[in-house]
């Protein structure tokens, strides 16, 4: 009787392994570029946004704040890193200051007035995500949960 089976259990582990490894190092050579340095990364709170005043809703998961900015609520499964059972998330478009491609993130607290300052990220994890983690959080890793500087506005 022939055995068809040519690899073992281990052997197809092995090349399940290499496979998904392979994949990785494509993805991290595609998107190395996007990886912020250091200073970059730590500093990147300098463009952050918050909403002024109080946010209006237009329609859908959209709203304005009495600034005329235009800011996009995350549904509840987009939220599950921000612990959407006691925040709101909302997302804005690119800060004109930055040099790339942005979005910010502000977090309402349910309950309660006013926005918690979150934080600013390089790509949008709601229209980016790949890019996202490249350049907002695969950097925390790297870099070792740097201290991020606080800008007052």
């Amino acid at each position: 009787m022939i055995n068809h089976n040519v690899f073992s259990g281990y052997d197809k582990f092995i090349i399940t392994v290499a496979t998904l490894f392979g994949l990785l190092l494509v993805l991290l050579f595609q998107n190395y570029d996007k990886i912020p340095s250091y200073k970059e990364h730590v500093n990147r709170n300098e463009y952050n946004v918050l909403p002024v005043g109080k946010l209006s809703h237009t329609k859908g998961d959209e709203y304005v704040d009495d600034g005329g900015v235009k800011w996009l609520k995350r549904a509840f499964y987009r939220n599950l890193f921000h612990n959407p059972l006691k925040y709101y998330t909302f997302e804005t478009k690119a800060n004109a200051n930055a040099n790339r491609g942005t979005s910010e993130t502000s977090i309402l607290i349910k309950g309660k007035k006013g926005f918690k300052d979150e934080s600013f990220n390089y790509y949008s994890s709601y229209n980016h995500p790949v890019n996202h983690f490249f350049a907002d959080i695969l950097p925390i890793a790297i870099y070792f949960a740097p201290k991020y500087r606080v800008f007052n506005k």
